[in-house]
C-alpha cells in the first residue's frame, strides 16, 4: 500500500525519523560488528546496543505515525517501548552467539517481528484497532520483507568487520524499517473520535529520550574509537621501545633513519649512523652473571640518553649492539666529535655490588650521503666499519670507506643472496663420476652443489660454503643436499653409490644421524648407496662427539669416507679411532704424481695404510692417462677427476650411465673411459 505525501500532516515528524533511524541504524551496526569479535565485556556492550536498536526503531516508528496526525495514549505507547527493547534484547542475546553459523539471521528476524509488534501496539496506543491479515497481501509482503531485511542486516554485521559492509548493515536495517512503513502502515492513522495525549507533548518526549539516547551512544562510541586508536598508538610505541633499557629498538631505528633521508637536503646537510658494541661486555656476563649485564645495558643506556642532544638519537638492536645518529652536521669532523662523546660515556666506569667494571667500545659510522641513501645500506655499511675498527689497534672510530671496506660489503651482500637463494630454490646439484682404477668401470658419483646466482651467474662453492657455515645456513643447505641426493639415486641402478659432503658444522649437530635417515627413507634408496665424506678439521674439534655421530651414521649402513686425506690435520691415528671405509687421496698429490717422488710416496703409502685395513683407497683429480696408470700401478682402487668427466647436471649423468650400461654389454671398458674423456 502507497504512503501517500497527502496523508504526512507534520513533515518534521518524518524528517526526524528519518535521522533517528539512519543514526540508531549505523551505531546498531557497527556495534554488532565490533562486539560480536571481542570475548570481553558483551554483556555491557548487549544492553547499550540493545537501548540503540529498540528505542532507535520504536521512535521511527511513532514518528511516522505522528507524521500523519496520530494521537495517543500515553501508556500503551511507552508500553511500545518496553516490548521493542525487550525484543531486541532477545535478538541480540541470539543474534551474538558463536554456537551457530546462522545466530545472526535469526537474532535478526527476531529483531524485524519485534518491530513489527512494535508498531501494531502503536497503532493500537493511537487507536486504531489492529487487525490481522488474511491471506498474502501487501501488508503479509511488508511484514516477510521487513523481517529478511533485518535478518540480512545483522547477517553483515556479524560476518565483516569493514566500513562498506556496515554500510551496507546499515541500510538494509533502514531498509527493513522502510518496507515496514510503505508497505504495512494503513493509509488513515489519525482516528477523529479518538483523543489522546497531545502531539506537542509526545514529539518532544520522544526527540528528547531519543537525544539523550543516541548522544550516549554516539559519546560512547567516539570514546570506544578514541580508546582503541590510543591503544594502538601505545602499542606501537612499545613496539618501538627495547624493553630493558627504554632505548628505541632496531624498528624505530630505521624510521628515524628513513624520515631523515626523506627530509635532509643533500646540498647543505649530512647525518651519521654510528655502530658499536660493548667490548668485554660478555666477559663481565659469564663472571658476574646476566643481572651483570642488564645492570650495565640499563646504565650505558641511561647515560646516553640523558647526554643527547636535540639532534641526536640512539637505539638497542641486540644484546649489546647500539646504534647512534645526529643529524644536522656539514662535515666528518662532526661526525668524530659525536662518536668520541659517546666513547667516553662508554667507557666511565659501572659499579656493580663490590667490583668496578671497566666498559669500552669500537665506533664505525657511516655518513649520508656520502656513503650510501637508503636505511639498510647505512646501517649495513657502519656495522662493516664497526667490525673493521674491532680489528684495528689505532683508531677506536672507523668510517666506512668503500675501497677497503668492498670485501666485506660484497660477502654480506653475498650472505643475504644466499638466504634468498635457499628460499628460491637456485641450488642444483651437480654429479662428478667415480670409476674403478682397475676395470675402468663407472661406479659411483659424488654429489657437488652449485649455485647459479641469476645475477652473478655461476658462485663458486670456494666463495659460498665458507659464508653458509659461518651464518649457520649450511646446516638447511646440507640436509638438502642429502635429501636431493638421496632423491636422484633412487632413480639409478641400485649398484651406482652417491658420495656427499658434510662439513664440519652438520657433524657437530646431533640431527645428523636422523636427517640421513629421513634421507633414506623417503627416496628408498638402500643405505650401502649412501657415502658421507667427511675432513679431519670437522672431526678433531670434538673427537668423542664426532665418533658418536658417526656410528650413529654407520649404524644406518651407510659408508664413512675421510676427505683431502694427506693436507690439514691428516694423522694415521685417525684411523684408529673412527670408522672410514674410504680414504680421498687430496687432488694436490696427484697433479704432480708423474714428476715429484715425494707425491708418489705419499699415494703409495696410503694404498698401503688402506689395504691391510680394508679401507679403500680413491685418488681425486685425475686428469691424463699417465696419473690413471700409475694409480693403478701402485694399488688404488677408485678414481676421480676431469679425465673422466666433470661435474654435470643429473641429466647428463643420466646420460653417463646410460652409455656406460652400454659399454658394458658390449664388453667394452674401453670405451666408457673415452666416453667420460670426451666430457671434460
Amino acid at each position: 500500500m502507497d504512503f501517500p505525501t497527502s496523508a504526512v500532516r507534520d513533515p518534521s515528524a518524518l524528517v526526524l525519523a528519518l535521522l533517528f533511524a539512519t543514526v540508531g541504524s549505523y551505531l546498531t551496526i557497527d556495534f554488532v560488528s565490533r562486539v560480536h569479535r571481542i570475548g570481553r565485556s558483551r554483556l555491557n556492550w548487549l544492553f547499550l546496543i540493545s537501548i540503540i536498536c529498540g528505542t532507535s526503531c520504536w521512535s521511527t516508528l511513532v514518528l511516522v505515525v505522528l507524521a500523519r496526525g496520530a494521537s495517543f495514549v500515553p501508556e500503551t505507547l511507552f508500553g511500545s517501548l518496553l516490548g521493542s527493547l525487550a525484543f531486541s534484547t532477545l535478538g541480540f542475546i541470539i543474534a551474538l552467539r558463536r554456537a551457530s553459523n546462522v545466530s545472526g539471521e535469526i537474532g535478526g528476524a527476531l529483531i524485524g517481528l519485534g518491530n513489527i509488534a512494535s508498531l501494531n501496539v502503536i497503532l493500537e496506543a493511537a487507536g486504531r484497532r489492529i487487525e490481522l491479515p488474511d491471506g498474502v497481501d501487501l501488508v503479509t509482503g511488508g511484514y516477510i520483507a521487513s523481517a529478511c531485511l533485518s535478518a540480512c542486516a545483522f547477517s553483515v554485521a556479524v560476518r565483516t568487520d569493514r566500513r562498506s559492509t556496515r554500510a551496507v548493515g546499515s541500510i538494509l536495517l533502514i531498509g527493513s524499517l522502510a518496507a515496514l512503513v510503505f508497505m504495512s502502515l494503513p493509509d488513515q492513522v489519525a482516528t477523529p473520535e479518538f483523543v489522546g495525549a497531545g502531539r506537542t507533548i509526545i514529539l518532544t518526549s520522544v526527540v528528547v529520550i531519543m537525544s539523550a539516547i543516541l548522544g550516549t551512544a554516539l559519546a560512547t562510541y567516539n570514546i570506544e574509537h578514541h580508546s582503541r586508536l590510543d591503544a594502538i598508538d601505545t602499542l606501537r610505541n612499545y613496539a618501538a621501545i627495547d624493553s630493558l633499557t627504554g632505548l628505541s629498538n632496531r624498528d624505530a631505528l630505521k624510521r628515524h633513519i628513513s624520515d631523515l633521508v626523506d627530509t635532509t637536503d643533500r646540498a647543505t646537510a649530512k647525518f651519521t649512523v654510528l655502530a658499536f658494541n660493548l667490548n668485554r661486555f660478555r666477559l663481565v656476563n659469564d663472571v658476574h652473571g646476566s643481572e651483570a649485564g642488564d645492570h650495565i645495558l640499563k646504565t650505558v643506556a641511561g647515560r646516553l640518553q640523558a647526554a643527547l642532544g636535540p639532534s641526536e638519537f640512539v637505539a638497542r638492536v641486540s644484546g649489546d649492539e647500539f646504534y647512534a645518529v645526529k643529524s644536522g652536521i656539514h662535515r666528518k669532523a662532526d661526525a668524530v666529535a659525536f662518536a668520541t662523546k659517546l666513547l667516553e660515556i662508554v667507557r666511565e666506569p659501572i659499579q656493580w655490588k663490590n667490583s668496578k667494571l671497566d666498559i669500552t667500545a669500537r665506533i664505525g659510522g657511516a655518513l649520508f650521503p656520502n656513503n650510501a641513501e637508503s636505511v639498510d645500506e647505512l646501517i649495513g655499511q657502519a656495522d662493516i666499519a664497526m667490525c673493521r675498527a674491532q680489528t684495528t689497534t689505532d683508531d677506536e672510530v672507523v668510517f666506512f670507506d668503500p675501497s677497503v671496506d668492498k670485501a666485506k660489503r660484497d660477502l654480506n651482500a653475498l650472505s643475504i643472496d644466499l638466504r634468498k637463494a635457499i628460499d628460491d630454490k637456485e641450488f642444483k646439484i651437480y654429479f662428478q663420476p667415480q670409476h674403478s682404477a682397475t676395470t675402468r668401470q663407472l661406479i659411483g658419483f659424488e654429489a657437488l652443489i652449485r649455485w647459479h646466482h641469476p645475477v652473478r651467474g655461476m658462485v663458486s662453492p670456494a666463495d659460498f660454503i665458507p659464508l653458509a657455515e659461518k651464518t649457520g645456513m649450511i646446516h638447511e643447505i646440507g640436509a638438502w643436499v642429502i635429501r636431493e641426493t638421496c632423491l636422484q639415486a633412487a632413480r639409478w641402478d641400485e649398484s651406482v653409490k652417491v658420495a656427499v659432503n658434510v662439513s664440519a658444522n652438520q657433524i657437530m649437530r646431533n640431527d645428523l644421524p636422523e636427517i640421513v635417515y629421513d634421507a633414506i627413507t623417503r627416496s628408498g634408496i638402500d643405505p650401502k648407496r649412501l657415502e658421507l665424506e667427511i675432513t679431519e678439521s670437522g672431526i678433531v674439534a670434538d673427537e668423542r662427539h664426532a665418533l658418536a655421530i658417526l656410528n650413529r651414521i654407520k649404524a644406518l649402513g651407510c659408508s664413512i669416507a675421510m676427505d683431502d686425506f694427506g693436507t690439514g690435520f691428516s694423522s694415521l691415528s685417525t684411523f684408529k679411532k673412527f670408522p672410514f671405509d674410504k680414504i680421498k687421496i687430496d687432488r694436490a698429490f696427484i697433479s704432480d704424481l708423474a714428476t715429484n717422488k715425494q707425491s708418489n710416496a705419499i699415494v703409495n703409502a696410503t694404498v698401503g695404510v688402506g689395504r691391510p685395513l680394508n679401507i679403500k683407497v680413491l685418488a681425486e683429480g685425475v686428469e691424463d692417462q699417465e696419473q690413471l696408470a700409475i694409480l693403478t700401478e701402485l694399488g688404488c682402487d677408485e678414481v676421480q677427476g676431469y679425465y673422466f668427466g666433470r661435474p654435470v647436471p643429473v641429466h647428463e649423468a643420466d646420460n653417463l650411465l646410460r652409455a656406460a650400461r652400454l659399454a658394458q654389454q658390449a664388453g667394452a671398458t674401453s670405451n666408457v673411459v673415452e666416453f667420460k674423456a670426451s666430457n671434460r
